[in-house]
């Protein structure tokens, strides 16, 4: 009777560390030095790749906007 607990005491065990959840993998970070505009400093941002997508693709829009302002004879725009 008691070889019996002791099997059943030992599969249950060995069923434990089995049942944790993963840990997520955080996202790599990637480090650039942006110096912002009427700066002479730079700056350390460290964003992930996605958010680095994002950034260059704001960064973009807002020199085109400034482009095609200049285009129309209107730099402040």
């Amino acid at each position: 009777m008691s070889l019996v607990i002791a099997c059943s005491a030992s599969a249950s065990a060995q069923d434990a560390p089995a049942a944790e959840a993963p840990k997520p993998v955080a996202e790599k970070k990637v480090c650039r030095s942006v110096t912002p505009t009427g700066s002479v400093m730079a700056k350390r941002i460290c964003l992930s790749r996605e958010e680095w997508k994002e950034f260059d693709r704001a960064y973009e829009r807002q020199n085109a906007a400034f482009r095609e302002g200049q285009a129309r004879g209107n730099p402040n725009q």
